[in-house]
């Protein structure tokens, strides 16, 4: 409720008046999207949450709207929302697409559970030609669920290999990497950790998912 932020939620009860705070109860997913100007996906996985945001739900969202998942597993359908960039941006068939970050969160190594593997799948099977850049991880070894993806490099962080890439996507923001520079090298960012908010950025240059 902190800097006038009017807090809506969807659940399978409603809270009591003690634990909601002043939040006003949605008991279709429905209603609750047509009201969200930010919608903060936290709820675990399971058979009845499975992409439960998908391409049909996302439509009712305001235009603008950001989407920000913290949950884990397969709660966002991933082609959903690349159907949406699709729509709003250039075509992802033919693109190429850098990921940024392959690591499951910031400043570490530890590749287990991350989705940008799945973001990255989801994105070649679109036509996507796709590339990665993590200070941490210089090469993709063998892993049991991404076989396919096994001997990639990371690209170097330069300006002239980073601006061929059509659109930059971050995925982690690791703090070892420069922000600002890409500002100066990508005129098409899709920004899921917030990593770009204090870096000064042209209109139209930054999507935030």
């Amino acid at each position: 409720k902190s800097l006038g932020i009017i807090i809506h939620y969807h659940n399978r009860s409603k809270l009591s008046p003690e634990n909601e705070e002043g939040a006003t109860y949605h008991k279709e997913l429905k209603s609750l999207l047509t009201v969200s100007d930010v919608l903060s996906v936290c709820c675990p996985a399971s058979k009845e949450t499975i992409n439960l945001i998908n391409k049909e739900s996302l439509e009712h969202l305001p235009k603008g709207a950001v989407v920000t998942n913290v949950a884990r597993g397969d709660i966002v359908d991933d082609e959903a929302l690349i159907d949406a960039l699709n729509r709003r941006k250039k075509p992802i068939n033919g693109s190429k697409i850098l990921i940024i970050g392959l690591a499951y969160k910031a400043n570490v190594d530890d590749m287990r559970e991350s989705p940008a593997f799945y973001l990255m799948d989801a994105l070649k099977n679109c036509g996507a030609e796709v590339g990665y850049f993590d200070p941490y991880i210089p090469k993709i070894p063998v892993t049991r669920e991404h076989g396919n993806w096994t001997g990639l490099e990371s690209i170097e962080w330069e300006e002239g290999v980073i601006s061929d890439y059509d659109c930059v996507i971050i995925a982690t923001a690791h703090e070892r990497i420069d922000f600002s520079d890409l500002a100066k090298w990508s005129d098409c960012i899709v920004d899921t950790r917030n990593a770009m908010q204090s870096i000064t950025t042209s209109e139209g240059q930054v999507t935030k998912a």
